[in-house]
């Protein structure tokens, strides 16, 4: 059944009548007469000042109902019925008639059907003798064997050849087709795979229109599984985990980050990958599972590869580093007392231990930890994973602690920090120069930061800040001001380099449109070879680019999570920066946190 509704504005009926006549054929396909249209007056409308006459609104309505060729008139109860058989002999018209009236079969029903069937010499005298009987089969017009048509399959595939859709289309007299032969009809035209032969089997009927059925389904590749590696220890024990004491404080010292190993002890292994099932297009084209990623043991100095391949196994006694994506068990060098004259200075492929101080002027560089269980004094040490030292570091303005990794330290004077990690401080920061890329968290004991300049990329914590005596000190959450010309420079090349390629992928184009026109002349041939040349330089080279902005832009971004937290006092005289912005504090708070937001310093209390 079709319903359609459209307001029309005319003078009257007539002219309301004639328009919606003409809506109603853009919309409708199917043919109607005009009295079918059903007209209501919803509304009149004045003309402009009263003049011009009155406009009416009308709407208008049109229902035509839709016949299948064994279906009578579409209203409630028993409609009658008909049906058009094509024999030999001719073609005869059967009616039913219903049980009830306004429900009979209508001329039009019949001719419509009659017209699908492109049944011609209708004689439609012998259709009215039909439609007044029941029961009875009346001939209404003579069998034209030239006009039979066969039945119609047409096997449409998706672009992917994942999916075919069948239609078919009833025989007009002609021969009809079995599943068997639509099955025929799918192997001619390629699809072999995913056939829903069973589903078909239950809607098929020969004599009857069967539309949009998805006759056949591809199926989609199995993935696979990609290699992995699993550690035989916990790796984030190097990272900033704390261990809360039974008195409620934060154990910020005793982290336990230093991984010991015994020789013949597995430290990885090896899940190898498990590669995908193809998946089958309808045609029987095999769909290749996404490829699997291998990984390799991650071998590094002193761990070896067991035979099967599939684990790695300490050569020595000593502690774990990760390092340049790999797992090294490097050796402990152990100083027994103190790192002096006698000692001499150290530099070590492995881990120091110094069971003493380390005193002015020495210095100590280690691929791995280093670890001092006295103090520091005026020393210079590098590691390039993490220092800890269990006493405090006194470096009187040139003593250097350096690590890749965290830095832990019981109190630092007057030193100087340069860290890739956290700094983890138990008591106090006096009158230093501190720089790390990770937090700054001095909460234990007196947990205090006084003096000298402070900087942390990601956050600073402490019990408190400056001094009552309202000592300078400067403190600084963000990027170090390095980094951000570091990244004003990039940015500038970055777009002189993104500028220079586009101006060589022009000129390409520009040339190898000429080129299919017509024939370079030598000069230009030899132009764009050398420009195609520059291309996959200045590309390389604006890749590689971009790739370091991207990392300084994260770097940049951290600094907007960036917090400043005071638990007890935060003095005059300390002056906080968070980013680009700038706080001079001029009286005492209290249990405060400080951070950015829309480009403003904000405070609110700790909870």
């Amino acid at each position: 059944m079709i319903e359609e509704v459209v307001q029309i504005t005319a003078q009257g009926e007539e002219e309301a009548l004639e328009k919606a006549y003409q809506d109603f054929q853009i919309k409708i396909d199917e043919e109607f007469d005009k009295s079918e249209i059903k007209l209501s007056l919803i509304e009149e409308k004045k003309g402009f000042l009263g003049l011009f006459g009155r406009k009416k609104v009308y709407q208008a309505f049109l229902k035509i109902v839709q016949y299948t060729e064994q279906a009578g008139e579409e209203v409630d109860g028993e409609a009658g019925e008909f049906e058009v058989k094509i024999k030999d002999e001719g073609i005869f018209l059967e009616v039913r008639q219903p049980i009830g009236a306004e429900k009979m079969v209508k001329m039009e029903m019949v001719d419509q059907i009659l017209q699908e069937k492109e049944i011609e010499d209708v004689s439609y005298e012998k259709v009215s003798e039909g439609l007044t009987l029941d029961g009875e089969e009346v001939k209404i017009a003579p069998r034209k064997p030239e006009l039979d048509r066969d039945a119609k399959v047409e096997i449409e595939l998706n672009p992917d050849l994942m999916k075919a859709v069948l239609n078919y289309y009833p025989p007009l007299g002609g021969e009809d087709l079995s599943v068997r032969g639509i099955l025929k009809k799918l192997e001619d035209k390629g699809v072999v795979a995913g056939i829903q032969e069973e589903k078909l089997k239950e809607e098929f009927s020969p004599e009857q229109k069967l539309e949009d059925f998805v006759i056949a389904v591809g199926e989609g590749p199995i993935p696979g599984e990609d290699g992995r590696i699993e550690l035989k220890f916990d790796l984030d024990q190097k990272k900033n985990k704390v261990v809360k004491l039974s008195d409620g404080s934060v154990d910020f010292y005793n982290l336990n980050r230093i991984i010991n190993v015994e020789q013949g002890e597995i430290i990885a292994t090896k899940i190898p990958t498990v590669e995908g099932k193809p998946g089958q297009k309808v045609t029987g084209d095999e769909i290749p599972p996404a490829p699997v990623e291998k990984v390799e043991l991650p071998q590094g100095e002193n761990v070896k590869v067991s035979q099967d391949g599939l684990t790695l196994i300490t050569e020595i006694d000593g502690q774990v580093v990760q390092r340049k994506g790999t797992l090294n068990v490097l050796e402990v060098y152990t100083v027994e007392g103190d790192v002096d004259l006698t000692t001499g200075n150290i530099n070590f492929k492995g881990n120091v231990v110094v069971n003493g101080n380390v005193r002015d002027n020495m210095e100590i560089k280690a691929e791995g930890n280093i670890q001092v269980k006295g103090s520091v004094y005026s020393a210079k040490l590098e590691a390039e994973d993490q220092i800890i030292v269990q006493q405090g570091f006194i470096g009187r303005n040139k003593g250097l602690l350096k690590a890749e990794g965290n830095i832990i330290v019981q109190f630092i004077e007057t030193g100087i920090i340069e860290g890739g990690g956290n700094l983890i401080v138990k008591n106090a920061i006096m009158h230093s120069k501190i720089d790390v890329e990770q937090k700054i968290i001095v909460t234990e004991k007196k947990g205090l930061i006084v003096g000298g300049e402070v900087r942390a990329a990601q956050e600073i914590e402490a019990n408190i800040i400056g001094s009552a005596l309202d000592t300078s000190t400067k403190v600084r959450v963000g990027v170090s001001p390095e980094l951000r010309d570091e990244f004003k420079a990039k940015e500038q090349l970055y777009f002189k380099k993104k500028k220079k390629l586009n101006e060589v992928i022009k000129a390409i184009f520009v040339l190898k449109k000429k080129q299919n026109t017509s024939k370079l002349s030598d000069k230009k041939q030899k132009l764009l070879r050398q420009l195609t040349r520059a291309k996959y330089t200045v590309a390389t080279d604006f890749e590689e680019l971009l790739a370091e902005r991207e990392e300084l832009l994260k770097k940049l971004d951290q600094e907007k999570e960036g917090v400043i937290k005071v638990k007890n006092t935060i003095y005059p005289g300390v002056v906080i920066t968070l980013g680009t912005n700038t706080l001079r504090i001029n009286k005492d708070k209290t249990n405060i946190k400080y951070y950015l937001t829309d480009g403003e310093i904000k405070t609110t209390s700790l909870v």
